[in-house]
């Protein structure tokens, strides 16, 4: 990166946010950097791995101050990264919040631990802290965090292989996205479902969810229109329409290239490669 010889790379913002040693500003400045940088040696994905090693001894070496300064953000910022860092940033920053004034805002973080918890396989953990969260009291006006406990209940049950508790609490959080009417949170849910309903073999079902998200997450875009894309050239992989599964996984490797979302290209590369080589393109494949 500090060859600008080669990339012309503005790398002050990555290296001069060291003064308060934290690791959120260092991942973002990371990937601030990763986005921004004209890669001129021909190989990104290499350079793409350069950089996130780079990134991740680089941070590495804050941990000992990095969750003093900001708790909060860093578990906003964090849950999706180093677990173990989003683990302590988490738990710090319930911690440190006044329940009675900030009721939401500790359903937030419970919410994130959860995730953090379960992405770490600790699932009886997890089920403590939603049912906690669950048990704070809130407004009518804070549906969205009834919504986002219910969801993220049938996730853990999913994860449990606990498939039909997974689908009574993803019922739930679809007739709560039905009641509010809220078109974000009624696609959400539809993709909850379409993923837990093809895990159970119903697949003409899980298309019908998917298809009916489609409308709704299409004008958003990027990374998460990718990722239905993708679940629906699934099904199409599933049903033996080729043609219908290299058309979808086609559009989401090129949302997901144009989005910088390296490893979810490899997996989609992987199943287009499938379905051209079963629609008898071998060489393409």
């Amino acid at each position: 990166v500090s060859d600008a010889n080669k990339w012309s790379c503005n790398t002050a913002g990555f290296i001069g946010g060291r003064g308060q040693h934290r690791p959120v500003p260092c991942e973002a400045a990371f990937h601030h950097t990763l986005i921004t940088c004209p890669i001129e040696s021909g190989r990104p994905f290499h350079t793409a791995l350069s950089l996130r090693t780079a990134a991740h001894f680089f941070c590495m070496l804050t941990i000992g101050t990095a969750l003093a300064a900001d708790p909060i953000s860093d578990c906003r910022t964090l849950r999706h990264g180093d677990t173990e860092l989003a683990l302590r940033a988490c738990t710090d920053a319930i911690e440190q919040t006044d329940r009675t004034k900030n009721a939401g805002l500790v359903v937030e973080l419970l919410l994130h631990l959860g995730d953090v918890q379960i992405a770490r396989g600790q699932f009886d953990a997890a089920a403590k802290v939603l049912n906690e969260a669950a048990a704070i009291p809130l407004t009518a006006a804070d549906w969205e965090f009834e919504f986002k406990i219910k969801r993220k209940q049938g996730q853990l049950a999913f994860r449990r292989d606990d498939l039909a508790g997974a689908l009574s609490w993803m019922r739930m959080a679809e007739r709560l996205a039905h009641r509010e009417d809220d078109r974000k949170a009624k696609a959400t849910a539809a993709v909850d479902l379409g993923v837990l309903l093809r895990r159970m073999g119903d697949i003409e079902s899980a298309l019908d969810q998917y298809q009916s998200a489609l409308p709704i997450y299409r004008p958003l875009g990027g990374a998460e229109l990718a990722a239905l894309l993708n679940n629906i050239g699934d099904i199409y992989s599933d049903l033996g329409e080729w043609d219908l599964a290299v058309e979808h996984f086609e559009e989401a490797l090129g949302l997901y290239r144009a989005n910088d979302r390296l490893r979810q290209a490899a997996h989609t590369e992987e199943r287009l490669a499938v379905s051209l080589y079963k629609r008898g393109q071998r060489e393409q494949a």
